[in-house]
């Protein structure tokens, strides 16, 4: 049923991908300066994972490629999903400035902390074969 490279694996990887690019390109048009951290996760990750997609299909690329564009992508996602998540506390909060000022500077650090800890965690898994 769910063979990897039939057509619902093509569908089910591509659909969700170009309907949230048309959200983000419809938000683009229509709502640009209300939603802007929103929008740029939107286009950035689905064409991002369109990337993806066509590097996993086009036979001309390794698997080495394939991990280091998975990698990059996901990267840069994380990064838009904590500015994301900063801008719908800035905008639920912005009527308690002391209150806002405190969610922003918890969410940077929470931030951070969380990239140490997944970098150090890469650091020392160990290795395949050991």
């Amino acid at each position: 049923m769910f063979e990897p490279h039939s057509i619902l694996w093509h569908t089910l990887w591509v659909g969700p991908n170009l309907l949230l690019l048309s959200l983000g390109i419809f938000l683009f048009v229509k709502h640009r300066r209300s939603y802007p951290a929103f929008i740029a996760f939107a286009i950035v990750s689905s064409i991002g994972q369109l990337i993806l997609y066509s590097v996993d299909v086009i036979p001309s690329f390794s698997g080495e490629t394939f991990w280091t564009v998975n990698w990059f992508t996901l990267s840069i996602e994380s990064i838009l999903k904590f500015v994301v998540i900063a801008e719908i506390f800035s905008r639920l909060l912005e009527h308690y400035s002391s209150i806002a000022k405190l969610g922003r500077i918890l969410i940077r650090g929470v931030g951070v902390l969380i990239t140490l800890a997944a970098a150090l965690a890469a650091a020392y898994t160990p290795k395949d074969g050991n």
